[in-house]
């Protein structure tokens, strides 16, 4: 040994100590005979003890644990002692309110036939910085959960007591217009058409933030979903403007897919609405929706998780598109890329589509140019976990 020190410089008898204060450990050893407990001098700086002043043990420890933990912490070394496996004790530690710590004990059994000794080795570990982003990081999620029932009670506002005036000045303002229509001049009637398209939007509004809030409370489970016949139903439901704006719809999908029909058809029908409200007037139309499964490339690119199968469906149309620069941001809440007055709707639309998607562990991205059409890829989990 002494000549494996000279060759290699390594010294064991400093090897310890300075690795017990980089990790900010020590450790510990138990003899069951007479529970004599031996300390390294990484566990007495643990602890604030002086080797040769302060016996180290757990009656000395007990007097600086936090008093609501005393009790649990003692019976739990107790019993993990007896049961004579391994277990582990977690506790605040302070010897000031300066020095307050987090410290975790763990214990190992060991057993040595030739000495016939029996007891436990142990690691104390300072665990003070961890338990400091761990409290921070329940801090925030605690206003996380807080933030979203507000967002709940938002919604119950929206859905409910908002609804409910709005449906007044809706039958007012309709009421209005079909009894006072004779004596309004053009100026008149048309304040009467601004404040029903307002309502109308309104409407679109609260409706479209009521979908989006609801995505966060999934009740279902997720099923086996036959594509072909899910967007068959969807096209169906949109067959009046489809053929009104003379939409070519060409589909090739075989696949099936794992997820909540619900949310599936919603998204499909939001992509299929984006690209009907979004096409050029100066040609025919056309909406391209294939689905294959994902290639070597997509995993790569889009660092999806090994081990899975995954879904690459697009939905590709030749209409007014938008700049590259805004890939991104029309996925989020109210963004808007077009003028309200020629393009109706909220800006919530996409947003919906990519909350769907996030509930299904997928990923939705967006690519297009100017005038140059849309291409939306959806990467879906075969199976949902």
């Amino acid at each position: 040994m002494e000549n494996l020190k000279k060759t290699q410089g390594f010294n064991l008898d400093t090897f310890f100590p300075s690795m017990e204060e980089s990790l900010k450990c020590g450790f510990f050893v138990i003899e069951l005979a007479d529970m004599k407990c031996s300390w390294s001098k990484g566990a007495h700086n643990i602890f604030g003890a002086v080797p040769e002043k302060d016996e180290l043990c757990l009656d000395y420890i007990s007097k600086f644990i936090d008093p609501t933990e005393v009790r649990g912490i003692k019976q739990k070394i107790t019993n993990g002692i007896k049961k004579y496996k391994k277990f582990q004790v977690e506790f605040s530690f302070s010897k000031s309110i300066a020095k307050l710590k987090r410290i975790r004990l763990e214990f190992s059994p060991f057993s040595e036939t030739q000495t016939d000794l029996k007891g436990f080795q142990g690691l104390a570990l300072d665990i003070s910085e961890n338990f400091k982003i761990q409290q921070k990081l329940e801090s925030e999620i605690e206003k996380l959960d807080k933030s979203n029932k507000n967002l709940q009670e938002f919604t119950y506002v929206s859905s409910h007591d908002l609804q409910e005036p709005l449906r007044k000045i809706t039958t007012f303002s309709e009421r209005l217009a079909a009894k006072y229509k004779h004596v309004l001049d053009e100026e008149g009637a048309r304040y009467i058409e601004r404040i029903e398209a307002s309502c109308l939007s309104m409407r679109t509004l609260l409706d479209d933030l009521l979908d989006y809030s609801k995505l966060s409370n999934q009740t279902t489970f997720p099923e086996e979903l036959e594509m072909d016949k899910l967007l068959k139903s969807v096209i169906s439901d949109l067959e009046f403007p489809i053929k009104e704006n003379q939409v070519k719809i060409d589909m090739c999908v075989n696949q099936s897919v794992w997820g909540y029909q619900t949310q599936l058809r919603q998204l499909f029908t939001n992509l299929i609405q984006n690209s009907i409200k979004f096409r050029r007037l100066d040609q025919p139309s056309v909406i391209r929706i294939s689905c294959a499964g994902a290639s070597k490339e997509d995993f790569k690119k889009n660092k999806l998780k090994a081990g899975k199968s995954y879904l690459k469906i697009e939905f590709e149309d030749n209409g007014i598109g938008f700049e590259k620069e805004y890939n991104e941001k029309i996925f989020q809440v109210f963004q808007r890329l077009n003028g309200k007055a020629e393009y109706k709707g909220s800006g919530i639309g996409l947003s919906i589509c990519r909350k769907i998607v996030d509930n299904h562990q997928g990923i939705i991205f967006a690519e297009g140019g100017l005038n140059e059409g849309a291409k939306f890829t959806i990467l879906l989990p075969e199976k949902l976990n």
